[in-house]
């Protein structure tokens, strides 16, 4: 679908349809539901943007051509418009593959490289690809969480996903492929899958009928959960680590821990506690889609 995006001149609108899809692919490999905002999808398999991908590709497709042989006439081509480029005003840059590659080094930071190829001066290509996944993946995850507070469905997320990466509970159900639904529902509940819109303009909870529907209301307060949310705590009393004190914790807090897997430096010693919660968050979720299916 993206061959040759390395020179491919896309507008904004090109662009949304092309990350519109590529949130969607997300949702799909993850089997979460539509209603998951496409930021969180691609959050938990650790995908930045297809826009910062591809311009990382049209960076080192730049640097490739440097380091052709001086006489070729593509590089020399590149060479000459790129420093022709430097004295052109910015404001009124002609349209064109080089020249959007060019703003691109300006976009990251990463002009005095590209002054520095122009002249001959060429760094080996693993150091260039470390600094422009280093400024462009960088730049992107930065956005990506700054979005993160734009949802309010993701408030849980954002305190459990502190960084743009595989999620924890795709580690789990990589270890442990008989685990594989109960993580995706954890990940389904973490995203705001959760949430189904019932109807009424407050979109009160359809199980409990006492509040508004919301991945906070599903973990911390529905009624029609609370016995299964109960025995999950009760198991976890027994086998979490007894220094978290995770007894005497709230309700936030809890949910925090067991969802974060925090506390536990070792994956290993968090694994059984995190079989348990999936577990457990699997027979809430499939009591609450039964009870909104009805």
């Amino acid at each position: 679908m993206l061959y040759g995006i390395e020179v491919w001149e896309l507008c904004d609108a090109d662009m949304l349809k092309v990350e519109t899809a590529h949130d969607q692919m997300a949702r799909n490999i993850q089997g979460l539901p539509s209603n998951v905002a496409g930021l969180a999808a691609r959050g938990t398999l650790g995908w930045t943007s297809l826009e910062s991908w591809a311009d990382q590709r049209r960076l080192v497709f730049l640097f490739d051509i440097f380091t052709l042989p001086g006489d070729n006439i593509y590089r020399e081509y590149i060479t000459r418009r790129i420093i022709h480029l430097y004295n052109w005003n910015k404001d009124i840059m002609p349209d064109g593959p080089v020249n959007m590659i060019f703003k691109l080094s300006s976009k990251y930071g990463l002009s005095n490289i590209l002054h520095d190829l122009c002249f001959g001066n060429v760094i080996g290509k693993s150091v260039y690809k470390r600094a422009i996944k280093k400024s462009v993946v960088g730049r992107d995850t930065d956005l990506w969480d700054i979005n993160l507070n734009l949802y309010s469905s993701l408030k849980i997320f954002k305190s459990v996903a502190s960084s743009l990466e595989l999620n924890l509970w795709w580690h789990l159900a990589d270890s442990k492929p008989e685990c594989r639904e109960q993580c995706r529902s954890v990940v389904t509940t973490i995203v705001g899958g959760c949430v189904w819109w019932s109807g009424s303009k407050d979109n009160v909870c359809r199980m409990c009928t006492k509040d508004k529907d919301s991945v906070e209301h599903f973990l911390y307060a529905c009624e029609g959960v609370k016995n299964e949310c109960v025995e999950m705590f009760n198991d976890v009393n027994e086998i979490v680590n007894v220094s978290l004190e995770f007894d005497k914790q709230p309700i936030h807090l809890k949910w925090k821990m067991l969802l974060s897997g925090y506390g536990y430096s070792n994956y290993s010693e968090w694994e059984n506690l995190g079989i348990l919660v999936a577990n457990g968050v699997y027979k809430m979720l499939n009591k609450k889609k039964q009870f909104c299916r009805m």
